[in-house]
């Protein structure tokens, strides 16, 4: 947690951290136990928001080609996500950070059962599962796992076998590491395929797309993040 904040704070600029601030003063003491439960959650709603001038996340129009409905408040849509949008919608903007961090930690561990032994490849599989569904999500973490040289099926489904391979992963260090690497070229992967697994809906985004330069962004975001945290 400690190295999180660390490495948060190097890449936040001056203006940045005094809105942070701002909101830490408008937050009871009885919430902030929950910011360090959410905290790689927290770190998702800091990738996605966009922020008013006082440091909280506000109303984001989407682009029509985005596929998410209308506006979000940091990633969570009113297409996909409609009741947790319109509660946000209408809440304290002060609550807003707390609230949508809650909300992408209890959407992922709802799906996505660990066990989760490092922080590093719970991430990665949090922030897929937010933003390409569960389906998409196993489905990268499929690929990444084969391209390891692990032996089971591309099929989206989160059976027994898939997680037994992955809380093997996560023992080694330097597994989890190579897991990280792969786990990079199979969210590409993934979003270039034109049908991956015949269940699951995408996208089907390539470098053609106008959203391509923010995907790959993102991407390598959450790499570095995740690298930083094994």
């Amino acid at each position: 947690m400690i190295g999180w904040i660390k490495n948060k704070k190097r890449r936040m600029s001056r203006k940045a951290l005094a809105a942070e601030r701002i909101v830490a003063r408008e937050i009871d003491s009885d919430e902030r136990p929950h910011r360090a439960k959410f905290w790689l959650a927290m770190e998702i709603v800091d990738d996605e928001a966009r922020r008013d001038e006082r440091g909280h996340i506000k109303l984001y129009p989407l682009p029509a080609a985005d596929g998410g409905g209308q506006a979000e408040y940091a990633g969570i849509n009113s297409r996909w996500h409609p009741e947790m949008f319109s509660q946000l919608h209408q809440m304290d903007p002060a609550r807003r950070e707390i609230s949508a961090a809650a909300y992408i930690d209890g959407y992922f561990r709802k799906f996505l059962k660990g066990p989760w032994k490092s922080p590093a490849v719970e991430y990665l599989m949090m922030d897929a599962c937010f933003n390409r569904g569960p389906g998409g999500a196993t489905v990268i973490c499929q690929w990444a796992l084969r391209q390891m040289g692990f032996v089971l099926e591309a099929d989206g489904l989160w059976g027994t076998k898939t997680r037994g391979v992955l809380a093997g992963v996560q023992e080694d260090t330097n597994e989890v590491q190579e897991f990280i690497r792969r786990f990079r070229e199979a969210r590409e992967s993934y979003e270039q395929a034109s049908d991956p697994v015949p269940m699951i809906k995408k996208a089907g985004r390539d470098e053609s797309s106008d959203f391509w330069p923010g995907l790959v962004n993102r991407w390598n975001e959450t790499t570095t993040f995740a690298s930083s945290i094994v």
